[in-house]
């Protein structure tokens, strides 16, 4: 991509502050309301750890502005799965910006970076990516450790996270399309059929994964079939699964997502089973996890 602008103006689009991002969503995997968390915020920061970022092990080709906001990130009860605050330091004072669930595990995804969100508070950002045919935006969980290594055009690998707002197998009816429908004429063409009734498509393996437009950027349907599934066990008071689905079919390779499912989400009395088709939506976060290209 070459916007004719140079770094970082090619890259990054800075938000106002008349642009929201409802957060409160996400806690639904886990509480009947983020107060049950939030309640027992200070005894949770004084226990948290050191959240290390891509920077700190690889210091990136572009020098960022020095009047870009700085900060740090902590996590809760470790580093592999439960809760991560983003601090800011201004003026020699440290604020807390933000504090979600997050877990470090997922899909390890090769994307080519479009364009940066950052958001009002200079603190937190979304990334948007070309995946395969399709563009995503995800929440960067450490967008103060990684930043210097975004260049629109550049590619990177991505440890991308799918937590479910809800999910359930899915149905497996046929979608027909009524028989004077534009949709059967284009079909029947090309699939060298003869005219007369309707035309049943079937939907078993279907994956899909679309973008909810009246929610936030990050916010994901999706549905697909299940290649892996594993017990999840206490996060933040919480079991469920890690559920590996396809949820975009490609030419070269089919694009997978590792969905962490709460069974508070899971619509189901049996849990998710290899091969099942499952559907529902989520939230998409994701980190830096290499990056390999170096500065002109």
């Amino acid at each position: 991509m070459n916007s004719g602008k140079s770094w970082p103006d090619s890259t990054f689009v800075w938000e106002t502050e008349d642009q929201p991002h409802p957060c409160g969503s996400h806690w639904d995997p886990f509480y009947e309301s983020p107060r049950e968390a939030l309640g027992s915020m200070p005894e949770i920061l004084t226990q948290s750890i050191p959240f290390s970022t891509f920077e700190q092990r690889y210091p990136g080709p572009c020098e960022v502005p020095g009047s870009w906001t700085k900060g740090a990130y902590l996590t809760w009860p470790s580093g592999n799965l439960g809760l991560i605050a983003t601090l800011r330091t201004i003026e020699r004072r440290t604020e807390l910006v933000n504090v979600h669930p997050f877990t470090q595990y997922g899909k390890q995804v090769t994307m080519s970076i479009e364009r940066v969100h950052v958001w009002s508070s200079g603190a937190k950002a979304q990334i948007e990516c070309g995946w395969g045919e399709s563009t995503v935006s995800f929440f960067d969980l450490t967008f103060l450790g990684s930043r210097s290594w975004y260049e629109a055009g550049k590619t990177c690998d991505f440890i991308l996270t799918g937590i479910a707002y809800d999910a359930k197998p899915a149905s497996l009816e046929p979608i027909v399309l009524d028989q004077d429908s534009a949709g059967a004429e284009i079909l029947r063409e090309g699939l060298g059929l003869a005219d007369g009734g309707d035309l049943a498509l079937g939907v078993e393996e279907l994956s899909v994964f679309m973008r909810v437009e009246e929610w936030d950027r990050d916010d994901y349907w999706f549905r697909g079939p299940v290649r892996v599934v594993k017990d999840l066990d206490d996060w933040l008071g919480q079991s469920g699964w890690r559920v590996r689905v396809c949820v975009m079919q490609m030419d070269s390779e089919d694009a997978e997502l590792d969905i962490f499912i709460t069974s508070r989400v899971w619509s189901s009395e049996e849990p998710p089973q290899v091969g099942q088709d499952i559907e529902g939506t989520l939230w998409l976060q994701g980190r830096l996890w290499w990056a390999s290209w170096s500065a002109p």
